[in-house]
């Protein structure tokens, strides 16, 4: 028994390319035999139009309907979780909580399903950001940072009982906040499974379609807390060039740079029971 979940911040910019883009996030999903857990954050509404497209999206239940999904209100871009519908046999509703520190609309977007003989929940995050890229290891919302993962495990420590997951881009940068102390029974797959590999989901050195910085790190991240489930295998996607496409210079990424997927790297995690 295993399942595959899939985390990636997809860049909300439309400015370089968007739709191929998008297609070339869409070609990762099928190439990866469609995740039965898919975690975007960063999804804006001209890229939730454009995968809602995709043939692949009918085979999963989204927190989002792309033909509903506007409102006076709503944000500029938010998180997404998709569940395969073949890999559980139910899925419970979809709940967003906003965290009552945040400035930037962040929340923690969570849903409990069943598969496998086995009561999951699933959770993204897209932690306060650190604004002001030109410096990226000032410590812009630090303590907002600290406070919302924390919320984030206590509310689901206290609430939920099955398998744990949670899956997003947390900005936690290392040399400003310090290491990641997760709760007790907490791992970090990265972590467990490759501990000597840095593992940067956000690579300017690597990824050219980045600000015009060197800054690396490891700003995605996959929280557990399983007791019946582990994660035996772990591995960075959307590390390809999309073909024949190159940016113009836009907020500040360089002219004609290489076009990849997104300004980050996804994770794709595998898990098994123990």
């Amino acid at each position: 028994m295993s399942f595959n979940l899939l985390t990636w911040n997809i860049l909300l910019e439309d400015a370089a390319c968007p739709a191929q883009r998008m297609s070339a996030v869409s070609e990762v999903i099928e190439s990866l035999g469609l995740p039965d857990v898919i975690c975007l954050q960063e999804v804006a509404h001209w890229s939730l139009d454009l995968l809602w497209k995709e043939r692949w999206w009918r085979e999963y239940e989204c927190s989002r309907d792309a033909g509903k999904h506007r409102s006076e209100h709503d944000v500029v871009y938010f998180t997404v979780i998709l569940l395969k519908r073949s890999s559980f046999s139910s899925i419970g509703p979809f709940a967003l909580k906003i965290f009552p520190n945040t400035v930037m609309g962040r929340g923690l977007l969570l849903v409990q399903a069943h598969g496998q003989d086995t009561d999951f929940c699933f959770a993204t995050v897209h932690l306060e950001s650190p604004i002001g890229q030109q410096s990226p290891l000032r410590p812009y919302f630090e303590q907002q940072r600290h406070v919302q993962a924390q919320q984030s495990w206590a509310l689901l420590e206290q609430h939920i009982g099955g398998e744990i997951i949670v899956a997003g881009d947390t900005n936690w940068i290392e040399e400003s906040q310090g290491p990641c102390i997760l709760p007790e029974s907490w791992s970090d797959a990265w972590e467990l499974l490759r501990p000597d590999d840095p593992g940067y989901t956000y690579d300017a050195q690597v990824n050219r379609f980045t600000p015009r910085n060197r800054y690396r790190s490891r700003l995605d991240r996959v929280w557990c807390r399983l007791k019946t489930w582990e994660p035996v295998n772990i591995q960075l996607v959307g590390q390809e060039r999309i073909k024949g496409a190159a940016a113009a210079d836009f907020k500040d990424f360089g002219a004609h740079k290489p076009i990849l997927s997104s300004d980050h790297f996804g994770i794709l995690v595998t898990f098994e029971r123990a």
